[in-house]
């Protein structure tokens, strides 16, 4: 499960594995989350790569792969981002979203079941994210959506608006084909999560 789609690599051998040496500040974010969460810290490599990160099973650990540009967005003091993706991915490990995947099989018999399944995943992901994160929820999706060089230039208000403007029959029928929400729609229903929290 990610945040955003991407190609995974090899977590051992190709990365730099975060620690309590390692990354000190990193792993202190995701040690006090996973405490929260009351799940066990689960291996954190730092990897190159654009904007994402996710969290997979090997035997029975569980390894949170963070690419490079998520690191990126906190290296001048702004760790809202980093808590938000890293708290999202960490709800997977919560929810056992990777441990279900086996029991779906009968679903992919339903067209579209089993992405349908897995946006609502996502959607629940961005709302314990945004508990830990609220403002680096925002943040994080802009920058999922127009780089972490510009996010901040963006009027959100106004970005949500323009999408559901123009948010015709051909952009819902997309949605269905995907395992993520688009991107505008979770800023919605965090927007919506916000007012009840």
């Amino acid at each position: 499960r990610s945040t955003c789609a991407t190609p995974r690599r090899p977590a051992r051998g190709s990365s730099i594995r975060i620690t309590e040496e390692q990354f000190p500040d990193v792993y202190k974010i995701i040690e006090e989350q996973a405490q929260r969460l009351k799940i066990a810290v689960p291996e954190i490599y730092i990897t190159s790569g654009p904007f994402n990160a996710f969290v997979t099973k090997f035997s029975r650990d569980h390894i949170l792969m963070i690419y490079s540009e998520v690191i990126e967005t906190c290296l001048k003091g702004n760790y809202d981002v980093l808590r938000y993706v890293t708290a999202h991915e960490l709800c997977h490990i919560k929810r056992k979203h990777i441990s279900k995947n086996k029991f779906l099989f009968p679903s992919r018999l339903i067209p579209f079941l089993t992405l349908a399944y897995s946006r609502g995943c996502e959607y629940t992901c961005d709302r314990v994210g945004y508990d830990f994160s609220p403002k680096g929820s925002i943040e994080g999706i802009l920058v999922m959506t127009t780089g972490k060089a510009i996010h901040s230039k963006f009027n959100f208000e106004l970005h949500i608006q323009n999408s559901i403007a123009s948010n015709g029959f051909w952009t819902w029928l997309s949605e269905k084909f995907l395992t993520h929400p688009h991107h505008y729609n979770r800023l919605i229903e965090l927007k919506k999560y916000s007012r009840y929290n």
